[in-house]
């Protein structure tokens, strides 16, 4: 037997078909959220993620990698620009700095 009301029931089920449901407990258990980054260290991480999912460096002094074997020139020219909007608001300082390694292994898999 459940103890959850139909109201909550109904919202779960709501939450789990949107995907959702993970969200709401990110907001309530902070020990699952990734550590909280700066203002600009987070488009800094966000492109080193995509360089690493278009198969490149994490690192942003290298060149942009090409499309990868395999995916959809779309889907590649949408990382892509995703990408370039995040460095292009990124100061050279910022853009020098190392990647954050140990955060991205996740990513490579």
């Amino acid at each position: 037997m459940d103890a959850l009301s139909p109201l909550r029931k109904a919202r779960r089920t709501a939450l789990q078909r949107t995907g959702r449901l993970f969200l709401s407990r990110l907001r309530r258990q902070p020990h699952l959220r990734q550590p909280g980054l700066s203002a600009q260290a987070r488009p800094h991480f966000q492109a080193c993620k995509l360089r690493l999912r278009l198969g490149g460096e994490a690192s942003l002094t290298a060149p942009v990698p090409k499309r990868p074997r395999g995916m959809h020139e779309r889907t590649y020219s949408r990382m892509k620009h995703r990408l370039l909007t995040h460095e292009g608001g990124l100061s050279r300082r910022v853009r020098s700095r190392q990647p954050d390694y140990p955060n991205l292994v996740a990513y490579l898999i």
